[in-house]
Order: structure tokens, then C-alpha cells, then sequence
């Protein structure tokens, strides 16, 4: 739409874009230049979800990976209980979505009944389960299922190539990143409830120090 106003009053127009760490700009001036509608981009290569969710090796799949947990996290479950507390069709739109439709109720079922949040405090402690759900216990159980000595059928190693062994983390409150994440992801969630939440570091620290992480188990 910019493009065609801008050659249609015959002024010059500056596009610029970001895709991860990529970033591009393009000068269009009309007349004189291409016009920014005269290419197309050409189509993203998408990235098997196995990439992002165990073997990432660039940062654009963590980054990837981050934006699809924000975006289901914060954006389409919230979305999906908002359906169900006021579409009286919800239900029946969901039977046409077999391959979706266990994990849209139980994200329903925990969003309103067996993880909503009271206070912030519980929103703080749910943060911190989901540092050590997503940085330590997803990879110990990764590496529990293929250890770092493992080899294919055809005997080659297993971790070669861009596949690269993870590392757990164990959460260090005192580590500036693992405190923002608890902060950030408790804040937000607060945000999706309606509940007052805090900046106070401090009060955030208490908090975290009072939760109870289970132990992991394969």
C-alpha cells in the first residue's frame, strides 16, 4: 500500500526490515529506482520443530524457539480460554482439530483451574518451574534419552556434526539472566491475569527462594 502512495505522489520511500540477526534496507525512488512492489522476497525455508526444540545450532532457532514459547505461553492459550469462557461453539469447532484438541483443554483446564495464579507470588513460583521445565529438565531428559556417548545404528556418534550436546543449567539467582527470566515470564504472566505484580528485585528474590523445585526424574 505504501508502495503504490508513494509512486502515486511521486515520493521517495526508505523500507527496512529484520528477520533474527538479518536486516535489510531499500531506497525506492519513484521513477529513478525500482519500486519496492516490482520483487518479491523469496519464501522462508522453515525449520523442523525437532531443530528448535532439541538440535538447535544457530541462534536464529533459539530465537525462533523463544518467539513460539512467548507466542503459546502468553498470546494462544490465553487466547484459547477467552474462547471457551465465551463461545458456546468452542467446543464443537475444537472436534474438527483432533491433532490439537488434548492440548488446547489441558492448556484450558490448567489456565482456569490447576495452575491459575492467585497473587503474584504464584505467578513468580510458576516462572521458576518453567526455568528449570525448559533449561534443565527438557535437557537432562534429552541427554537421559541420548547420552553423550551415544552412536547411531550405523555406529557414527550421535553429537557431531551441528548437532550439539546441551548443557543443564542449574538456576543461580545471583546470574543477572537466570533472574530475568523468572522476573520477565512471572510479570507477564501477572499481566495476563489481571494481577499487580512488583519490580522490587528483592521482594522477586524472597519469592523465588521460597519456592519447592522438585528434583528431576527421567
Amino acid at each position: 500500500y505504501m508502495d503504490s502512495r508513494c509512486l502515486f505522489f511521486n515520493l521517495p520511500m526508505l523500507e527496512s526490515g529484520t528477520m533474527g540477526t538479518k536486516g535489510n534496507t531499500q531506497v525506492v525512488v519513484p521513477h529513478l529506482t525500482e519500486h519496492y512492489g516490482a520483487t518479491r522476497d523469496p519464501p522462508e525455508k522453515s525449520v523442523p520443530v525437532c531443530t528448535l526444540k532439541n538440535f538447535p545450532h544457530k541462534i536464529e532457532h533459539t530465537i525462533q524457539w523463544a518467539r513460539d514459547w512467548f507466542e503459546g505461553v502468553y498470546k494462544q492459550t490465553p487466547e484459547s480460554v477467552n474462547a471457551y469462557l465465551t463461545d458456546g461453539e468452542f467446543l464443537k469447532k475444537l472436534e474438527k482439530q483432533p491433532n490439537v484438541r488434548l492440548e488446547s483443554l489441558t492448556a484450558v483446564k490448567d489456565s482456569l483451574v490447576d495452575e491459575r495464579p492467585q497473587s503474584f507470588d504464584d505467578c513468580v513460583a510458576w516462572a521458576r518451574l518453567q526455568f528449570d521445565k525448559l533449561f534443565r529438565n527438557a535437557i537432562l531428559q534429552l541427554l537421559h534419552n541420548f547420552p553423550l556417548d551415544h552412536v547411531t545404528s550405523s555406529g557414527a556418534p550421535f553429537w557431531a556434526g551441528s548437532k550439539k550436546p546441551p548443557r543443564a543449567l542449574d538456576f543461580d539467582a545471583a546470574d543477572e539472566a537466570h533472574f530475568e527470566f523468572v522476573a520477565s515470564a512471572a510479570k507477564l504472566r501477572a499481566g495476563v491475569y489481571g494481577i499487580a505484580a512488583t519490580s522490587d528485585k528483592e521482594a522477586i528474590a524472597a519469592m523465588i527462594g521460597t519456592v519447592e523445585v522438585p528434583d528431576f526424574s527421567p
